[in-house]
């Protein structure tokens, strides 16, 4: 079975994918940046925006959660078409929302996440989602001549939930026996549509808005959206080394 990639690599250079192409592995890299971004940067930004120093626990655990979930979305069969063998597939939804899907609309995620306090999941997940800014109330679904598979069901993406759980502290996550088919609409065979839930999405966070209409809930916020979308960065400039040793923070 093939391994899921976060990113496309030079297979003419390497014979399998290197490490810092495989999903597993940046997923791994954002968190533990977000997490070491908490931790050299967190007091000093918090400081400046007038925020708590007991915010900081919480800085680092939705940053860390923050980062196992923005590429989440990316274990799904247009994404991994995409970056291994056709660059310009017309994807359905961009990996982010369906991070977003997969978080806030899945009830098994839902149920599983629901000790860290829905606080805490809903800014990681507004984060995640906004890793690209390229999610807004317009946010619709491309044209795609086929419906988005989900791969639920491979071995790195179970590998993934599992060491989120070990990271944060969570229960034994779901496994899933078989895919997610998000098609188009609900008009079309699938299990979820792209239309609807995108909508449900938006709906989601804009319902959440008033609980966010303090000044310091905003720039708390704000600071897990810089700093993942920070970490992202920060991880995917991880490469090789002269002695092709992966590169790590």
């Amino acid at each position: 079975m093939k391994r899921l990639l976060a990113k496309s690599f030079q297979k003419d250079k390497f014979p399998s994918p290197p490490d810092y192409a495989l999903l597993l592995q940046h997923s791994r890299d954002v968190a533990q940046a977000g997490r070491t971004l908490a931790r050299t940067v967190g007091a000093p930004l918090l400081a400046a925006c007038g925020l708590p120093q007991e915010l900081l626990p919480a800085l680092e655990t939705t940053l860390i959660l923050c980062g196992w979930l923005q590429d989440l979305g990316k274990a799904n069969s247009h994404f991994q078409t995409m970056v291994s063998s056709a660059p310009e597939v017309i994807q359905l939804l961009r990996h982010e929302t369906v991070s977003g899907i997969l978080a806030k609309l899945v009830p098994e995620f839902q149920d599983w996440l629901a000790p860290l306090g829905n606080e805490t999941v809903h800014v990681a997940v507004w984060g995640a989602v906004g890793h690209h800014r390229k999610f807004d109330e317009e946010t619709s679904p491309k044209q795609a001549p086929q419906a988005m598979t989900v791969l639920l069901s491979h071995p790195d993406f179970n590998s993934i939930l599992q060491e989120m759980a070990q990271d944060l502290g969570l229960g034994q996550p779901p496994s899933f026996q078989k895919d997610l088919v998000i098609s188009r609409s609900l008009k079309e065979k699938g299990d979820l549509g792209a239309l609807e839930v995108c909508q449900e999405l938006t709906t989601l966070f804009e319902d959440e808005e008033e609980a966010f209409a303090s000044a310091a809930r905003r720039q708390f916020v704000a600071l897990v959206k810089a700093l993942g979308t920070a970490a992202d960065v920060a991880a995917s400039a991880i490469d090789l080394a002269p002695n092709n040793d992966p590169l790590r923070m």
